[in-house]
């Protein structure tokens, strides 16, 4: 626990270094349940940063941690991460609504992908790092291999 608190001060930290490219990021899949580990977390996102703003929205479910976790919402920023990077090319800052009517509430979230290119159906694409920060899934965490992919387009002319 602590190293995932210690882990999330520096991926903090070199987020404010990293270098934004514009473009389209797409992905989706699931990794291990940071719970059960015969569930899925499944995950979809997409975002665009070719403009001045940040667009995009993304979903979370992992229904084998001890509180079902369900939540969607829209991506604060984004943007890759370069030579910081462990394990770890693109990132994310979160803004969330709980789907779980059970554990209503909004909350912040970080997450982190790393990326292997096009993998082939049920072939690990990278990792995922998911650490919930406020909200009803406070204490959410986990990290594992990606069953799915993660890509970067360009940005249209």
């Amino acid at each position: 626990m602590r190293k995932m608190k210690r882990t999330a001060i520096a991926l903090l930290g070199a987020m404010s270094l990293a270098a934004c490219s514009p473009g389209m990021y797409t992905g989706g899949g699931w990794a291990h349940s940071a719970g059960e580990m015969d569930n899925k977390a499944s995950f979809a996102f997409s975002v665009e940063n070719c403009e001045s703003e940040t667009l995009g929205h993304f979903s979370l479910n992992d229904e084998g941690w001890k509180v079902p976790v369900e939540m969607n919402g829209h991506v604060m920023d984004f943007g890759e991460l370069g030579e910081f990077g462990d394990n770890c090319s693109f990132y994310a800052l979160l803004e969330y609504v709980s789907a779980n009517p059970d554990y209503p509430g909004e909350g912040h979230a970080v997450v982190c992908f790393g990326n292997e290119g096009e993998p082939a159906e049920d072939a690990v694409a990278g990792n995922i790092w998911v650490s919930v920060q406020s909200g009803p899934f406070e204490a959410y965490e986990n990290y594992g291999p990606i069953f799915g992919n993660v890509q970067s387009h360009g940005c249209d002319s």
